[in-house]
């Protein structure tokens, strides 16, 4: 499937679009020459230095020399191969996992928009792969590409992936982020990729914006409220409970027997609340359990920057998953 991007096939059926332009209508080699590739066997020439291997491309297209040893040398710098100790080196005389990094490096040369990358870390050891898996999200972010990333690791796709295709037989069946496709695997063919029983094992790649139950802004009081108006509106909104705290943003929760046992003149609302974690919207579940759990929470707040509120319950989690 990923040759037909670079139209090493051509579809049956169907057009294939990068940046909105049918790719039937441009010129094969040139449309290669402007993706990026990474390849699990590297693909390295032994007879050139890791500088000629970089720069083939570029050369190719006539980037004038200057720009070609400044563009080379932010490369290897990128990689964290430092270019005066790699860029004269030939292939045979790096690492596994240094290849790997000329490898992207020269996937980048011509500043591609798309990069193609099949199975780049599938030959590495487990310790290699996790770390150039984690030098690769950073990257990514830096470079700012749509990168079309072909695995058969399903936790390296969920790990890596914004958004998760699933191939089976040759049809694409289900398009995701890692999120969508744990909670709503969408077929039995998904459902059985993923396994119930594998699913903890993806906590990492849920965030609790996901998960979190979203709470109505007109639960949210302030924490100098006095206990009886406090009182009297959750009996006009007949609530479960409160969340109490100051400019909107909530601190804690306050349930009905708070309140009903609460008859003190002087005290307030947040003098009630219980404090429970607050999370970042980007938190993973793994993270958010495990603080909950260290803090013998059952529950717990998620507060985007914005001010909008959610609940993250942990009996809710488990079922989910389940």
């Amino acid at each position: 499937m990923i040759r037909m991007v670079n139209r090493m096939v051509e579809p049956d059926e169907g057009r294939i679009l990068i940046n909105d332009t049918d790719i039937r209508g441009l010129d094969p080699v040139e449309l290669r020459r402007s993706i990026g590739y990474m390849i699990q066997h590297i693909g390295l020439f032994p007879h050139m230095t890791v500088s000629e291997n970089i720069g083939l491309v570029p050369a190719l297209s006539r980037m004038p020399r200057d720009s070609l040893q400044e563009r080379i040398t932010h490369l290897l710098s990128l990689v964290k191969l430092p270019p005066g100790l790699f860029m004269d080196r030939y292939p045979r005389e790096l690492s596994g996992g240094q290849q790997q990094r000329v490898g992207l490096a020269r996937s980048l040369a011509m500043d591609p928009s798309l990069l193609l990358m099949d199975e780049p870390f599938g030959a590495l050891d487990p310790v290699l792969r996790h770390q150039l898996q984690e030098e690769f999200l950073e990257i990514k972010a830096h470079v700012n590409k749509t990168i079309l990333f072909v695995t058969h690791d399903v936790e390296e796709g969920f790990r890596l992936g914004d958004r998760v295709g699933v191939v089976a037989e040759g049809r694409l069946i289900r398009v995701g982020s890692p999120e969508e496709l744990i909670l709503d695997p969408g077929s039995s063919e998904v459902a059985s990729l993923i396994g119930v029983e594998q699913k903890m094992r993806y906590l990492d790649h849920l965030s609790v914006r996901s998960l979190a139950i979203p709470v109505d802004p007109s639960l949210v009081f302030d924490g100098d409220l006095a206990v009886g108006e406090a009182r009297n509106a959750m009996v006009a909104s007949r609530a479960d409970y409160l969340l109490a705290g100051h400019g909107g943003i909530p601190e804690g929760i306050v349930y009905p027997w708070d309140l009903l046992a609460s008859q003190g003149a002087g005290v307030r609302l947040g003098d009630l609340a219980h404090k429970i974690p607050v999370l970042d919207p980007s938190s993973t579940a793994s993270d958010a359990l495990s603080l909950m759990k260290a803090q013998g929470a059952s529950i717990a707040l998620v507060i985007e920057d914005g001010g909008s509120t959610g609940i993250l319950l942990m009996d809710e989690v488990t079922k989910r998953l389940l």
